[in-house]
C-alpha cells in the first residue's frame, strides 16, 4: 500500500552501471579514424587486420557503425553506401573504389580488389550480423549508382559483380535495379547492368552468371531492363550480343523456353484433369502455341505429354493399361492440329516407342495406341509404314515391330486390294466379279 514503509537504503552508495547499460554518444568520426590507421597498416594481411581490430574492439562497435566500416572499406569513406555521396570527395587508396576504375583484366588491379573483397568475407564469417548491413549498403548504392561520377559508377558495377560472383551476397539484391523507372527508360540501368554481367563472366563464367540471374527470379524479367521503347525480345537479344555476351543470350532463351513449355504442359493437364471439353483446350493450346511461338515438335510432345499425365496411375497395371488406351481415345483429336506432316507423325511414332519403352505399363499398349491415332486420323499409313521398315528407333524396336506386323500386313494387303479395285475401274471390258473382301482388321488387343 502507499502508507508502507519504505525500505531503508545505505546512505553514500552508488548502484554500479553494468557495461552494456553505458550509453557512448554516436562518433562515427572516431569509428573511421581507427578503422583507417588499421587499414592503412594491414589491410594486405588479412591475420593481421583481425588482431588489430581485435585488439582495439572497445573503439570499433561493429554493431553501430556496420554501415560505416562497409563504406569505408569498399567506398573508401565517399558516403556512396550511405546512399549520400559527399560532393567531390575521394575515395580513400585503401579501400575496393581507392583501387580505381582501370580495366578489371588487369592482373594488379583484380588483385588489389580481391583483398578487400576478402576482408568483407572473413568479416561477414567472423561477424555473421554484417550481413544485413551489407545488403542494405548494396541496395543504397543501386538505387544512388545514377548520381555518381561515370568513374565511380564503372566501380560500382565492379564491386557489385565480384560480390555476386564470389557469392558474397545474394542473388536477390540485383531486384533493386528495376525500382527507377526513370533511369530504366534513359537506359541508365541497363548499361549498370550489363557492365554488372560482364564483369561475372570474366571474373567467374557463364554457368556463374545464369544462376545468379535464375536464383533471383530476374530470368523471366530481363526484358524488363531495356528502356520503354525498346522493351522486346528481339531488342534484349541484340544488345547482350552486341555487348559480347552472345553465349548468355542463347542460355537465356532456352532457359526461358524451357519455363515456357513447363507452363503451357502444366496448362494442359489442368484442363484435361478437369473435364474441360477436347474442342476448348485444343484452342487454348493453339494460343498458347502462338503466343509461344512453339515449332511444331515442341507442340507435339507437349500435348502427348499432357494426355498421359493427367493420368491417376493408382491402377494395377493391367487396368493401367487400359486406361492408358482410353485416355489416348478421348484426347487424340488434341494431337491433330499439331501433327500435320508425315515427317511429324513419324517423330510421334517415335515418341509412342520411346514412350512403350521406358513405362512398364505401356510395353504392351503400342499396337492398340497406334491404331487409336490412325483410327483418329492423327497419324496415316505412310508414317506407320516408314516407322516399320526404315524410322524406328533402336529402343525396343524387335518387341514392338513384332507387335505392329499384324497391323502392317493388314495395311499392306488392304493396300493391295484397293490397287486391284482401280485396275478394274479403268478396264473398259464388262464389270468383272465382285472382289474379295479385304481381310478383318487385327484386334488391337490390351
Amino acid at each position: 500500500s502507499a502508507s508502507k514503509t519504505p525500505k531503508p537504503t545505505l546512505a553514500g552508495v552508488r548502484g554500479r552501471i553494468r557495461k552494456r547499460n553505458i550509453v557512448h554518444a554516436f562518433d562515427p568520426d572516431q569509428f573511421r579514424a581507427v578503422l583507417t590507421d588499421i587499414l592503412a597498416r594491414t589491410h594486405s594481411n588479412i591475420d593481421e587486420f583481425f588482431r588489430e581490430i581485435s585488439l582495439k574492439e572497445e573503439q570499433l562497435d561493429f554493431y553501430r557503425y556496420s554501415t560505416q566500416f562497409f563504406d569505408l572499406l569498399l567506398m573508401g569513406g565517399t558516403g556512396a553506401g550511405e546512399g549520400k555521396l559527399q560532393q567531390g570527395a575521394s575515395p580513400l587508396q585503401t579501400s575496393f573504389f581507392g583501387v580505381g576504375a582501370g580495366p578489371f583484366t588487369d592482373p594488379a588491379l583484380r588483385a588489389a580488389r580481391s583483398e578487400y573483397i576478402e576482408l568483407v568475407r572473413q568479416s561477414l564469417r567472423r561477424k555473421p550480423f554484417l550481413e544485413r548491413p551489407l545488403d542494405q549498403i548494396v541496395s543504397n548504392l543501386l538505387e544512388a549508382f545514377v548520381s555518381f561520377p561515370e568513374e565511380m559508377q564503372h566501380q560500382t558495377a565492379m564491386l557489385i559483380a565480384v560480390l555476386l560472383a564470389r557469392r558474397v551476397i545474394p542473388a536477390k539484391d540485383l531486384i533493386p535495379l528495376l525500382g527507377n523507372d526513370a533511369s530504366i527508360n534513359n537506359g541508365a540501368v541497363l548499361r549498370m547492368l550489363t557492365e554488372i554481367f560482364q564483369v561475372i563472366v570474366a571474373e567467374s563464367n557463364l554457368e556463374t552468371l545464369m544462376k545468379i540471374v535464375t536464383d533471383s527470379g530476374l530470368l523471366n524479367r530481363l526484358v524488363e531492363f531495356m528502356p520503354a521503347t525498346r522493351r522486346t525480345p528481339e531488342e534484349f537479344s541484340a544488345h547482350f550480343t552486341q555487348a559480347g555476351l552472345p553465349e548468355f543470350v542463347e542460355q537465356v532463351r532456352r532457359r526461358q523456353s524451357r519455363d515456357q513449355t513447363a507452363q503451357i504442359r502444366a496448362t494442359l493437364i489442368g484442363l484435361i484433369k478437369e473435364g474441360t471439353p477436347v474442342e476448348e483446350i485444343s484452342a487454348r493450346m493453339q494460343s498458347l502455341r502462338r503466343e509461344a511461338q512453339l515449332t511444331d515438335s515442341v507442340a507435339m510432345t507437349l500435348v502427348y505429354d499432357a494426355i498421359f499425365l493427367a493420368i491417376d496411375w493408382s491402377s494395377r497395371s493391367q487396368q493401367a493399361a487400359e486406361q492408358a488406351q482410353r485416355q489416348l481415345t478421348q484426347f487424340a483429336e488434341l494431337l491433330k492440329p499439331v501433327v500435320t506432316t508425315v515427317q511429324l507423325q513419324s517423330e510421334l511414332m517415335i515418341k509412342l516407342q520411346n514412350h512403350c519403352y521406358d513405362d512398364p505399363r505401356c510395353v504392351k499398349s503400342f499396337l492398340p495406341f497406334v491404331r487409336i491415332l490412325y483410327d483418329a486420323e492423327v497419324i496415316e499409313e505412310d508414317a506407320i509404314m516408314y516407322w516399320f521398315r526404315t524410322g524406328s528407333a533402336l529402343r525396343g524396336r524387335s518387341v514392338f515391330q513384332s507387335q505392329l506386323e499384324p497391323m502392317v500386313k493388314w495395311l499392306e494387303t488392304a493396300e493391295e486390294e484397293d490397287d486391284d479395285e482401280d485396275e478394274e475401274e479403268e478396264e473398259e471390258e464388262a464389270p468383272a466379279a465382285k472382289p474379295a473382301a479385304a481381310p478383318a482388321k487385327p484386334a488391337a488387343g490390351k
